[in-house]
């Protein structure tokens, strides 16, 4: 919180928050994989999150329709052309190499998946 404050007083923006304050844009940075092997890339711009590219483990790629905060956590929705199907993800919680989401797609089946950072 220090260093929101800080960068506020000397005119630069905070990064994003998501999920009361518990994790940032900053946090999410980097190249994560989910459990079933995807790869997504997350992309920081101007301080904010944006998710810029997912690859599944056999090499589709997956389009993104969207992602920035919804609800107050950092989502994303995506479009798998394979199967016709799109989903949506939101992180839960950001630890140093891991986070937590839960997910639903346009099958209505939904969950939770963990993700690791592999960069």
């Amino acid at each position: 919180m220090l260093i929101i404050a800080t960068a506020f007083l000397i005119g630069c923006k905070p990064p994003q928050t998501f999920n009361n304050n518990t994790y940032t844009s900053q946090d999410l940075k980097g190249t994560w994989q989910d459990d079933s092997g995807a790869t997504i890339v997350i992309t920081v711009l101007d301080r904010k999150a944006f998710v810029t590219s997912i690859v599944d483990y056999d090499g589709e790629v997956f389009n993104v329709l969207a992602s920035g905060p919804e609800d107050g956590l950092f989502h994303w929705q995506a479009y798998v052309p394979s199967s016709d199907t799109s989903f949506d993800v939101w992180i839960d919680s950001v630890d140093e190499g891991s986070a937590q989401s839960h997910w639903s797609n346009s099958n209505d089946a939904s969950g939770t998946e963990g993700l690791t950072r592999v960069d």
